[in-house]
């Protein structure tokens, strides 16, 4: 399973990639996630498992998989003052 994981973040050229298991975690199964590399965010700087793996139980204990903050795209920005004022197209245009 880890194997394929590996290989898929790889044919995607994905960033990261995450394995969710119910049971627990072998030997071999952590190796492969080790030997899978890191990524390091350009903005920050900071180095994460490019493959990892979590368990259910970790999850609902709260051990969350380590992952940079996400940049949301639809952050609200401050609106800009108007430094141009509005005129009407139609009164300007002669007939």
């Amino acid at each position: 399973m880890v194997r394929d994981l590996v290989g898929t973040v790889q044919k995607h050229k994905a960033e990261m990639g995450l394995l969710l298991v119910v049971g627990p975690v072998t030997k071999g199964m952590r190796e492969v996630a080790e030997k899978s590399g890191i990524y390091a965010n350009p903005l920050t700087g900071a180095v994460y498992p490019k493959v990892q793996i979590a368990t259910v139980p970790d999850l609902l204990a709260h051990k969350n998989p380590k992952a940079p903050t996400p940049l949301l795209p639809y952050v609200k920005t401050r609106p800009a003052a108007q430094s141009v004022a509005t005129t009407d197209v139609l009164s300007s245009v002669s007939t």
